[in-house]
């Protein structure tokens, strides 16, 4: 079994991950109050869901990349969307946090992931 870290690109887009995420959890410790809590569980969910769909792509081998895997990929970031969706709407109705340091820290964390990630895949299909 190969080790899924095999590049030193894909050790470097961990650590950069990681360490976006450690330095939004210490910005978020500074907020006051309600902020904090919201700052966080949007950055929480934007990291998780971002994760989840880089960690299906760190599994995935270049040779292994056909239009069967790519409309496979394409199905699961719409339910993504969708499930990110649901829960993004479900936190914001069921919990009592600040419903804008949560929305704004959600899609700066969702956008900066993101990029992270396509940036990923970009190099991944390139080599």
């Amino acid at each position: 079994m190969s080790n899924v870290f095999d590049s030193s690109f894909e050790k470097k887009l961990v650590k950069t991950a990681l360490l976006f995420a450690t330095l939004f959890f210490i910005i978020g410790f500074f907020l006051p109050g309600k902020a904090t809590t919201g700052f966080l569980a949007g950055y929480s969910v934007g990291f998780v869901t971002v994760i989840l769909h880089l960690s299906m792509s760190l599994f995935t081998h270049k040779s292994s990349l056909s239009k069967k895997f790519m409309k496979r990929y394409y199905y699961g970031f719409f339910v993504r969307l969708a499930v990110v969706s649901v829960l993004f709407v479900l936190i914001l109705i069921l919990t009592e946090i600040d419903e804008l340091s949560f929305t704004v820290s959600f899609i700066i964390s969702y956008i900066l992931n993101s990029v992270i990630e396509v940036i990923f895949l970009n190099q991944k299909l390139s080599d």
